[in-house]
């Protein structure tokens, strides 16, 4: 999004968000991804007032993305560059320690994803089913053919989203996302710099989670949950919830990053260098 985005930004102006969310399909290795994720995102969410008023000013967009993504892919392309960025976390977050100022912003533009992927799921589980929500995270090309179980079957599907042999225990990128969002909750190593993107990782996995909670019937049967039940979450499940637990019990500080003082900005203190 660019800049610093806060209550009083006019963010119905926002150039990135427009691209996004428009009907021009965007490569995962286009330079514009670096950014629409340079941001800081001054939104108090203990604010009801204020994380509302942000939500609402955030419909159109989001409204956009969901019909104009089946054709662009461009949330497909988003989900491509996070998971592409997954890979690189426990590197990035070593060499921050090493005092490799680069890492820093890897780190926040990683935080920044989680947030977009965060408020983008939250609007498509208030109203897709699960199985149309699903779809949305496979390519333009491969949703045609998805199924509520495996959204990105067929040939045509495994061509493009099977590019690696390790890629073929997922069902589908849905379940791959989830999956990362599992490992960099129980790998990266949780410090000052890593706070933001625990926190994002699970607020992200509750909200892929919740959409059973906008359903009007009773829903016997959920294909999110299934992937911790019998999927390749599963595999990863004790382990998740023994970090989930340690995580609470050592870091029982309250995280509120917008009362915290954290000296300047990441770019104007590389620039200063």
């Amino acid at each position: 999004m660019g800049g610093v985005v806060s209550s009083e930004t006019a963010i119905a102006e926002n150039v990135p968000l427009k691209r996004f969310t428009g009907t021009e399909s965007i490569v995962d290795i286009d330079p514009f991804w670096n950014n629409l994720l340079s941001f800081n995102l001054k939104i108090d969410d203990y604010d009801t007032v204020q994380a509302r008023a942000f939500d609402e000013s955030l419909n159109d967009f989001l409204q956009s993305l969901m019909y104009n993504t089946q054709s662009s892919g461009n949330f497909a392309a988003f989900i491509r560059v996070f998971l592409r960025r997954s890979t690189e976390l426990k590197t990035s977050e070593q060499y921050e320690k090493w005092g490799v100022y680069f890492s820093k912003i890897f780190l926040w533009q990683t935080a920044n994803a989680l947030i977009i992927l965060r408020y983008i799921c939250k609007f498509l589980t208030q109203r897709m089913t699960e199985a149309e929500f699903v779809k949305v995270f496979a390519s333009s090309s491969s949703a045609a053919s998805s199924t509520a179980e495996c959204s990105d079957d067929g040939q045509e599907a495994e061509t493009e989203e099977n590019d690696t042999d390790s890629e073929s225990q997922y069902c589908n990128t849905a379940e791959k996302l989830l999956d990362i969002l599992i490992n960099i909750l129980s790998d990266l190593p949780v410090s000052e710099n890593t706070m933001a993107i625990h926190v994002e990782a699970v607020k992200c996995v509750i909200t892929m989670l919740s959409s059973q909670l906008y359903n009007e019937a009773v829903v016997n049967s959920s294909v999110i949950f299934s992937y911790f039940i019998s999927g390749a979450c599963s595999k990863q499940a004790a382990v998740f919830t023994k970090t989930l637990l340690r995580n609470y019990l050592i870091h029982n500080a309250e995280y509120h990053p917008l009362k915290k003082d954290d000296g300047g900005s990441i770019v104007l203190g590389i620039a200063s260098m």
